[in-house]
């Protein structure tokens, strides 16, 4: 998959994290720089090992797959599993399930190892899929790098600032995103 494809893909995935982290933000009584920091290095670390070993074993899958010549599969597969996340972030986004924005007094630290072990499960499917689609390391780790680190700090300043009613917009865009992404894997790969 080329760059584009591959920024559609982690761009629409990487609005579910914003969102998660939009709640995160409007329970903060005040963003701390340095536990702002330490958490966007915790997630861009996670986020990279997910993404990159999720490659890494679609390219395992595909490998196999051409020397058994069983067709075009590995890519209807992936174009599945984005139209599923994208149908997913929809769901989410007119489901709308609000929480009551209460002040954490600290961060704790297990709730967010919890949140981030939970969003890296689909970010090794979603790097399954584009090992799939045979989509190089070097683009996965440079879009899931700078995308991770803008979404972290970016979700986190929204959520603190305009609440966490403002997740919906953001799961619509990755939605929108991951579609785009569907659309152009069956148009390049399968069609």
């Amino acid at each position: 998959m080329n760059w584009i494809g591959t920024i559609l893909v982690t761009g629409g995935y990487s609005c579910g994290i914003f969102a998660e982290l939009i709640y995160h933000g409007a329970r903060l009584g005040v963003i701390k720089k340095k536990t702002l920091a330490i958490e966007a290095l915790l997630f861009i670390i996670w986020q990279i090992a997910s993404l990159l070993f999720g490659v890494f074993i679609g390219h395992i899958v595909v490998a196999t797959e051409r020397n058994v010549t069983i067709g075009n599969t590995a890519e209807i597969v992936a174009a599945a599993v984005f139209a599923l996340f994208g149908a997913n972030m929809i769901r989410l986004r007119i489901k709308n399930e609000l929480f009551h924005e209460k002040l954490a007094p600290k961060m704790k630290w297990g709730e967010l190892i919890a949140r981030i072990s939970i969003l890296s499960v689909g970010t090794l499917f979603c790097g399954i899929a584009l090992g799939f689609l045979r989509t190089t390391y070097l683009s996965v780790f440079v879009a899931i790098l700078i995308e991770t680190a803008i979404v972290v700090v970016g979700g986190v300043y929204v959520g603190y600032r305009y609440g966490e009613e403002q997740k919906k917009k953001a799961y619509l865009l990755g939605g929108l995103l991951l579609f785009a992404a569907t659309v152009a894997t069956i148009y390049y790969f399968i069609i």
